[in-house]
């Protein structure tokens, strides 16, 4: 989750990082600080893309407007109607002061990034036009990026070698998934995708083949990337439970001792192993000598 601001007591804006803005953490940032534009009554600029009005309609009268320019009235009453009858902003004087103060969050949200703030300053107090910049800034070549990680994610699948290989690179890839759906760049891997890329590697680990199998049978309940990756965490954790004996402790054979000789044992190396019971005759004798 985003850093909160602490400039005030009241403030909940999530900052972004001083540097190193990677397109995961950009994208987090941005549904964190869409939800904080709504708590904050901004409702307008929350949608934060290209549907957010970037100034306050103007719209003509019917007989100064005809022809070619009638076509723009439709939209421009249309976006009027959602400003003045959804969100209650009557003129372009309560636009721009719901603009100003969507801005100066922005710029309290970019508190500890000088670079970026510089970058809003070009478009001071006009929200819309400060956050398209910083959004440009931060994103540069977005289209690219998302698909070195939808590149990355797939060889990590692919070179899973054994049970355990397999866990960690379902976590691995659901997470980073999940930041590719939040860059909107429709880059991510479908679930049908990921499921197929699975299965080919639980063909070829041995450990994992019958798995494989029962995937593939017609009225099988794992035939999909969720479900699947949920049974195989699942048994690969069971798997992995350890089963060795537990070690023998210092403690457990003086236990041991001390009770075969309450019990009036006379061989006690029936008990345990002779070296064990010198290992730790020194400390019977301790505790006997404190009882008495």
């Amino acid at each position: 989750m985003p850093e909160m601001s602490t400039l005030s007591s009241k403030s909940k804006v999530p900052m972004l990082p001083s540097q190193g803005v990677s397109y995961a953490k950009w994208g987090r940032w941005v549904d964190a600080f869409s939800s904080c534009l709504t708590l904050k009554g901004l409702h307008l600029f929350a949608a934060l893309d290209s549907t957010m009005p970037v100034e306050f309609p103007e719209v003509e009268d019917e007989d100064e407007s005809e022809d070619e320019e009638a076509k723009d009235v439709k939209p421009s009453t249309e976006l009027l109607n959602v400003l003045t009858l959804q969100y209650k902003v009557a003129n372009k004087y309560e636009f721009a002061a719901k603009s100003a103060e969507a801005y100066a969050l922005l710029y309290e949200a970019a508190t500890h990034n000088v670079q970026i703030q510089r970058v809003m300053k070009k478009h001071k107090g006009n929200f819309p036009l400060a956050f398209a910049g910083v959004s440009h800034y931060v994103t540069g070549n977005l289209k690219t990026a998302a698909r070195e990680i939808r590149k990355e994610l797939l060889a990590e699948i692919r070179k899973c070698a054994d049970a355990r290989a397999v866990r960690e690179v379902i976590t691995f890839v659901d997470a980073n998934n999940d930041d590719l759906k939040l860059l909107g760049t429709d880059d991510e891997l479908k679930d049908n995708d990921l499921f197929e890329e699975l299965m080919d590697v639980l063909k070829r680990v041995p450990s994992l083949n019958n798995v494989y199998h029962l995937a593939r049978m017609p009225d099988t309940q794992i035939g999909e990337w969720e479900s699947l990756t949920v049974y195989l965490v699942d048994i690969i954790a069971q798997d992995s439970t350890p089963t060795r004996t537990p070690r023998t402790t210092a403690l457990s054979l003086l236990t041991t001792v001390v009770e075969a000789d309450v019990a009036g044992e006379a061989d006690v190396a029936d008990v345990t192993d002779v070296e064990d019971v010198v290992a730790v005759a020194a400390t019977t004798a301790a505790v006997v000598a404190r009882r008495t």
